[in-house]
């Protein structure tokens, strides 16, 4: 099964259970191949390679975010947050083992909102939406 497809199935499955926000984490691969993307900003990839491509990455898990903040910056601040503090608060529930390593540039959120599953470049400052990614939930 494809990355896509694994993140997208994770979610709605998530999304059934929860009345939260979900969103999954995607690391790219490893090997050789992806060494010269790690960790690289969106418009170096973008420039080296032509796109981000969702299918160089691995799916890491998904994942609920119990806050009442709705807005997508904020969300998306509060998951990197999460990701990176020491000692991990017990407002996210983990529903499944998390496999990567902290939220870091060239990773990517997919995050289920508004019937509709988006995917976000964690970048050096902020995050990049993949527009042509979107995918919408019917």
């Amino acid at each position: 099964m494809n990355t896509k497809n694994l993140t997208i199935q994770s979610l709605q499955s998530l999304k059934e259970d929860t009345a939260g926000i979900v969103y999954a984490i995607l690391q790219l691969k490893r090997g050789d191949e992806y060494h010269y993307k790690r960790f690289e900003s969106y418009n170096r990839t973008v420039r080296g390679y032509g796109r981000i491509n969702i299918e160089d990455y691995d799916f890491k898990g998904a994942f609920q975010l119990e806050t009442g903040e709705t807005e997508t910056a904020h969300l998306l601040e509060e998951i990197f947050r999460f990701w990176n503090m020491p000692a991990r608060p017990s407002w996210i529930r983990f529903t499944m083992p998390f496999t990567g390593h902290s939220l870091s540039v060239s990773d990517i959120v997919a995050l289920y909102q508004d019937n509709k599953i988006r995917f976000f470049f964690c970048d050096r400052f902020g995050f990049k939406e993949l527009i042509n990614e979107t995918i919408p939930i019917t």
